[in-house]
């Protein structure tokens, strides 16, 4: 391995892990973990969606997400109902109390991000987005 990689590498997982750890703050000023805050963001923009959708769209393994949606419905911020068209399937939405807490969550979240990269052109975000959704392709 080229220590070019290596050095990439590392760079890569620095740079991950001082978001994530920005992120966990707003999070735990909430009481949420970054997963609860994933799925209540998709179902705020998206609106009530499957499991299945949920899951896809934040790319988390199926075995946690029952997990977190079970703790998102004991805090009172998520239902849960079954598909009236197929009742194989369940549907997600969040609560009013799960709207308002996302509503305070998602522009702290955006902020954080904005202020993160405000340091990178827009070319070079570009040309990073290309490069990461090429990796990620593989």
């Amino acid at each position: 391995m080229k220590n070019q990689d290596k050095n990439l590498y590392y760079a890569i997982s620095r740079t991950i892990n001082m978001i994530q750890r920005d992120a966990e703050k707003i999070f735990s000023k909430y009481d949420l973990t970054r997963g609860q805050f994933s799925i209540m963001e998709v179902l705020h923009k998206n609106g009530e969606s499957s499991i299945g959708n949920v899951q896809e769209t934040i790319l988390m393994t199926g075995g946690n997400i029952p997990v977190i949606v079970n703790n998102l419905i004991k805090k009172g911020l998520l239902v849960r109902k079954q598909d009236e068209a197929d009742r194989r399937r369940y549907l997600l939405s969040l609560t009013d109390a799960g709207n308002n807490l996302i509503s305070k969550v998602i522009p702290e979240h955006d902020a954080l991000i904005k202020e993160f990269f405000s340091s990178v052109g827009s070319n070079e975000k570009n040309t990073l987005i290309n490069i990461f959704n090429d990796l990620s392709a593989k």
